[in-house]
């Protein structure tokens, strides 16, 4: 994910896609598209990404550990 800058905010470990329609799945797929020919020549590493906030205002006190977003997570499965 990028911020308004153009700079990377997040990323998951897994790809994946999830829309409530085909209109919206086909809309989430062609942004994508638009993202990756944007950025064809900005090859990431994946130990070299640089993290960025998100946005002027983010609030650092949302920022959680991935364990954390471990926990969160089992807890909703």
């Amino acid at each position: 994910m990028y911020n308004d800058d153009g700079e990377i905010f997040a990323h998951s470990e897994e790809a994946e896609v999830i829309a409530e329609s085909p209109e919206e799945l086909i809309e989430t797929l062609n942004m994508m598209l638009a993202d990756a020919n944007k950025s064809k020549e900005n090859i990431l590493i994946y130990d070299q990404i640089k993290f960025s906030k998100p946005c002027e205002d983010f609030d650092e006190s949302e920022t959680i550990t991935i364990e954390q977003l471990d926990d969160i997570l089992k807890d909703l499965e």
